[in-house]
């Protein structure tokens, strides 16, 4: 029995890791089509990124997304140990996942290069080779 378990557990340990990116490829997945829905009930308008959303007195992205991923904007805690973080993370912080914040830029904003505003999905001048999630 003992020699049975200790050629098992090398296997399991390998498909548990081969599972990993497949999840976190999973949660990018509900992330985007979760985006994408606010995006079509807020008149094409992206969610707001951390550095912005303050600013403006509006949630982040997180938090505004929260209720097309089955939770509420104020209850989205529980998403920060599913659906918002990657198995295979080991850092200490919440969040694995994260926007792409140059669809929020403004021409004010003091980037190298001054890129152009894309606060709706159709200003984005190239959808299938922008990232959204990473």
């Amino acid at each position: 029995m003992a020699i049975l378990a200790a050629r098992l557990l090398p296997a399991l340990g390998k498909a548990t890791e081969s599972a990993c990116p497949t999840q976190c490829l999973g949660n990018m997945r509900q992330v985007g089509l979760a985006a994408r829905l606010y995006t079509d009930e807020k008149e094409h308008k992206f969610e707001r990124r951390q550095h912005s959303a303050f600013v403006y007195g509006q949630p982040t992205w997180g938090r505004a997304i929260a209720s097309q991923l089955g939770s509420s904007k104020t209850a989205c805690t529980s998403l920060l140990q599913t659906v918002y973080r990657c198995p295979g993370d080991r850092r200490p912080v919440p969040w694995s996942y994260g926007m792409n914040v140059y669809l929020e830029l403004g021409p004010e904003d003091d980037y190298k290069g001054k890129p152009q505003t894309w606060r709706r999905t159709t200003a984005v001048p190239n959808p299938a080779a922008t990232i959204l999630v990473a």
